[in-house]
This record gives C-alpha cells, sequence and structure tokens, in this order.
C-alpha cells in the first residue's frame, strides 16, 4: 500500500514531527495487527473452547474488522489509487479477507464453547494442562511447593 499512494512523496511535504508522528502509528497499526493475527494462531484453542478472555478478544476483534470494513466502505476514497487491475483485485481480495475475519470472529463469539463433543474433544487435546508441560522444579524444589506451602497464602 504504501508504494501504491505514494507515502514517501506525499509525506515529504509535511513538517518532521508530522511525518514521524504518522510513521509511528502506521507502525504500531502493523504491529497490532501482527499481534492479533498471533493471538489468534496460538490461542485458537481457548477461542473455539468459549474461554472468557478468548471471548473477550473475540469481541474486540469483531469490533475491529467491522470498524475497519466500514472506514473502507464509507470513509476512504480508494478510487483514485486503484489504477490498474492487480490493484483493484487486491483491495477487493482484502476486503473479502477482512470480511472471512469479521465472519469467523462474530461466530466464534457466538458460538463459542457449544460446539459438538467431537471439537471440544479435540480442543482439549491441543491445550497444554500442567502435567504436559517442562518440569518446575529445581534443585530438589518444585515451584509449587513455594505457592501453595502452608503459611505462604499462596504468595512467594
Amino acid at each position: 500500500m504504501p508504494k501504491a499512494v505514494n507515502l514517501r512523496g506525499h509525506l515529504a511535504i509535511v513538517p518532521p514531527f508530522v511525518r514521524q508522528l504518522f510513521l509511528v502509528y502506521f507502525s504500531f497499526i502493523g504491529l497490532v495487527l501482527v499481534g492479533f493475527g498471533c493471538l489468534t494462531f496460538f490461542f485458537a484453542g481457548a477461542m473455539a473452547a468459549g474461554e472468557p478472555v478468548a471471548r473477550g478478544l473475540c469481541v474486540l476483534l469483531t469490533a475491529f474488522w467491522t470498524l475497519r470494513l466500514f472506514a473502507a466502505g464509507f470513509i476512504f476514497d480508494v478510487r483514485p489509487y486503484l489504477t490498474n487491475w492487480f490493484y483493484r483485485l487486491g483491495y477487493h481480495a482484502i476486503n473479502l479477507i477482512f470480511i472471512y475475519l469479521l465472519l469467523v470472529y462474530a461466530f466464534t463469539v457466538w458460538k463459542g464453547g457449544r460446539v459438538s463433543d467431537k471439537v471440544a474433544a479435540d480442543v482439549s487435546r491441543r491445550t497444554p494442562v500442567p502435567e504436559d508441560l517442562a518440569p518446575t522444579n529445581v534443585g530438589g524444589y518444585a515451584f509449587s511447593d513455594f505457592v501453595n506451602a502452608p503459611g505462604k497464602g499462596g504468595r512467594l
């Protein structure tokens, strides 16, 4: 997108602070999108199981993609930048992907945790349990000995 809209040329005429501010915001938006993708990929089991925090994340992502599609359709006028068939195809393809993400997250909010027993069993197999994790005992002491020790009140 930066090349398609001549971002470097447009930013060359604004004051340096505004240019830096825009580039920082642009970078943060990219980081947030990568973070959303990683959270979705690594915690898909929790999302499908309907765990409360995962459902909250799905509500956030549903709102995010809804607002993103609204902005694309009603705020931004990208027609001057869709100068060839490749850009037009890319624009419509990316919006189809955004619609897909919106539907997936909305479905997860609506149906999360209420899936068939077969799917729920598959999700539980992928969700790590303490017995499957690496041992936490060092020098003959387990971490849980400190946390759950009498008189410690569950604190270190």
